[in-house]
């Protein structure tokens, strides 16, 4: 691939539109969240891509706050995300657990991104 077709392909890929929520945030899930065993080291990865490329943070946090601020209609979606995603085993198994741990991990990356953008 020459030069001029690398530009191409970042040019695309940077002017697509975002996924929906639900996608942005399986899409973040399955690449920061299959090997994790807790927040800790959640965080940790967090921090480590942001001091490199924040692309995939931002929109895995869009996609957060977008499912936070409209969750899915269906009993059980956001539930079904996170069991479908990741090893995660939450203390509260409904939505409501669901969603608060997609709370925490929003927080992480809101304190993350924040923390390399001054």
């Amino acid at each position: 691939m020459d030069n001029e077709e690398m530009l191409a392909r970042l040019r695309t890929q940077f002017n697509k539109p975002p996924d929906p929520p639900l996608e942005a945030t399986r899409k973040f899930l399955e690449s920061y969240c299959l090997d994790e065993t807790n927040m800790e080291s959640l965080r940790a990865d967090i921090r480590y891509m942001a001091g490199v490329n924040t692309i995939t943070l931002r929109a895995g946090l869009a996609g957060i706050e977008g499912l936070l601020t409209n969750p899915p209609a269906e009993e059980g979606a956001l539930l079904s995300l996170i069991i479908n995603n990741t090893p995660k085993v939450l203390n509260d198994p409904t939505d409501a657990g669901a969603r608060a741990w997609l709370e925490e991990i929003a927080q992480v990356l809101r304190e993350e991104l924040d923390r390399v953008s001054h």
